[in-house]
Order: C-alpha cells, then sequence, then structure tokens
C-alpha cells in the first residue's frame, strides 16, 4: 500500500512539473494588467518575434512589456515605461 501511495505522489510530483505554454489571449491580459498597474499611459500593440518563447508588446506612447510564452517563468520578464525595444529580432 505504501509503495502504490507513493507512485501515486510521484506521478503527481511529475505532472506538475510540466510547462505549458502562454496563448496569446493569456499574454495580452497580462501584459495589460502589468501596463496599467504600473501606472503607465497609452495601448499596449504586440510585435511580432523571432522568438516562441515570449511575447512583446510595444506602447504607442514609448515602453515595452515582455510577457514569458512559458507558465513556468515569470509572466514579465522586462518592461520599459518610456525606453524604446529596439530591433526584436536583435533581443538576446
Amino acid at each position: 500500500m505504501k509503495k502504490y501511495v507513493l507512485f501515486i505522489v510521484a506521478v503527481f510530483a511529475v505532472l506538475s512539473t510540466v510547462a505549458l505554454p502562454v496563448d496569446n489571449k493569456r499574454a495580452v491580459e497580462v501584459a495589460n494588467r502589468f501596463w496599467n498597474a504600473q501606472g503607465c499611459k497609452g495601448m499596449l500593440v504586440e510585435r511580432p518575434t523571432a522568438f516562441a518563447h515570449l511575447h512583446l508588446f510595444v506602447g504607442d506612447e514609448g515602453g515595452f512589456v515582455v510577457v514569458s510564452a512559458d507558465d513556468v517563468a515569470r509572466p514579465v520578464l522586462a518592461w520599459s515605461a518610456d525606453a524604446p525595444v529596439g530591433d526584436p529580432c536583435m533581443l538576446p
């Protein structure tokens, strides 16, 4: 019986560590909520990047928010209220 319980616990532990992707809809929600919480003005617009593991949002009045496309990582990876993001293809 102990082995059975230990096996079930091990299976749940392994399954809970599986990372799931963050879809566009969820990334937009996270970015907008963070942007507004920081008191930033303007709208965020998603810009395409060469990387599938992040979502890049640029403010129409300057600034940017980088949101992780993986639910294990922190939701907001980087942001600035006024600095330009530069070329998204050159991001590390």
